[in-house]
Formats: structure tokens, C-alpha cells, sequence
């Protein structure tokens, strides 16, 4: 039996596309925040050779990675020196990379479910009908409202079954929205480790 799929000419279809597109956009700009993240740790103008066309996983690994590195390099210097008498940059910096790296272990979950949002198949209907509850799992949200709309994201994976989830339009939208507030953050204390940069030049 086929299964109906969405309908651009009915509204509340159109809802569900909206918001899976917010979501395709909200992961592209976090991504691409990465990658500024990348070039202020490493520094220098040619980042873009090894960070661009790089997936969300490797992105956060490599910044990982690098925020590791310079943490411990700078919890020895403030071991041998007196923290009072670090620069407001070097503070700002330090401020930075701990906020880069409490978002870091946020993303997976988030990816995980971006990528079912994005790269899955959307249904009005279950395959399995009455069997949906044992062959579907809600999404990571939870069960929907009773009075929401359900939809069926139906994701083909490789080397293994396919990832089958209910969702509800303001389920997208909220991962969506929890999507653009990592970027935000991170965006933020970038912006605030620059303009501690400018005022000691």
C-alpha cells in the first residue's frame, strides 16, 4: 500500500516543510560557526582548506581536539602565574573556550536528530498502522500532544534498519530552535573574546 507523503498545497503540510528547512538552516549556520571557531584556534587565513565541505561531526571532533589542547596549556600557565595579571583577552579567551566546550557534548544528540528531521522521508501515515507503536519510536522529544498533528520521518541508514520516528510540527521547531541557541552561544562569546582583543590593541 502506498503511504501519503506531503502535500506543499495543503497548509499544515506546509508547516511541517517550513520547519524542516529552518532546521536544515539552523545546522548549516552552526556549522559554518565551527568553522569560525576553527580559525580563531588555529589561527591565520587559509583555515578553509581543511574546514571547508567538513561534516558537523568532524567540525565539533576537531574543535574538540584543539580546545583541549590550549585548556591545559593555559591551566599550566596560570599554574606558574598570577591570574590577576592576564590581559582581558587572554581572560576572554579562556571564557571562550570552556563555553565552546560545554555546547560540544550537546551536538550529537542534536545531530542525531537533525539528521533523521533532514535526511528522512516524511509520511502522513505509518507503514505499520496499528503495529506503530512497536515498530516507531516518538521522537527525542517525547510523546506528542494529543491534539498535535503526527508525522512519520521514515530515515534509511546504512548497514542497518531503517530509523522510524513520530514527530510533530512544534517537535521540529523546537530542535530548530535548540539548534540556533548552540550557535548563538557560540557566536557570543566569539564576538566578546574579539572585542577583548581590540580593546588591548
Amino acid at each position: 500500500m502506498a503511504r501519503t507523503t506531503l502535500d506543499p498545497t495543503d497548509s499544515t503540510d506546509r508547516e511541517l516543510i517550513f520547519a524542516v528547512g529552518r532546521v536544515a538552516m539552523a545546522s548549516a549556520e552552526l556549522e559554518e560557526e565551527l568553522r569560525c571557531a576553527l580559525s580563531e584556534l588555529i589561527g591565520g587565513d587559509q583555515i578553509w582548506i581543511i574546514a571547508e565541505g567538513q561534516s558537523l561531526d568532524w567540525l565539533a571532533s576537531y574543535v574538540k581536539l584543539l580546545i583541549a589542547s590550549e585548556l591545559e596549556t593555559y591551566e599550566a600557565l596560570i599554574e606558574r602565574e598570577d591570574s590577576s595579571k592576564h590581559s582581558s583577552w587572554r581572560r576572554k579567551r579562556h571564557e571562550y573556550l570552556l563555553s565552546i566546550s560545554g555546547c560540544l557534548p550537546k551536538i550529537p544528540p542534536l545531530r542525531d536528530s537533525r539528521n533523521v528531521v533532514v535526511h528522512g522521508i516524511w509520511y502522513r501515515e505509518c507503514l505499520f498502522r496499528h503495529e506503530c507503536k512497536e515498530y516507531c519510536s516518538d521522537s527525542p522529544y517525547g510523546r506528542l500532544d494529543k491534539d498535535a498533528v503526527m508525522y512519520h520521518a521514515d530515515r534509511s541508514r546504512m548497514r542497518r534498519e531503517s530509523s522510524r520516528q513520530r514527530w510533530s510540527i512544534p517537535q521540529v521547531e523546537r530542535l530548530a530552535d535548540e539548534i540556533t541557541a548552540i550557535r548563538s552561544r557560540l557566536q557570543r562569546a566569539r564576538w566578546d573574546m574579539m572585542l577583548a582583543s581590540t580593546d588591548n590593541v
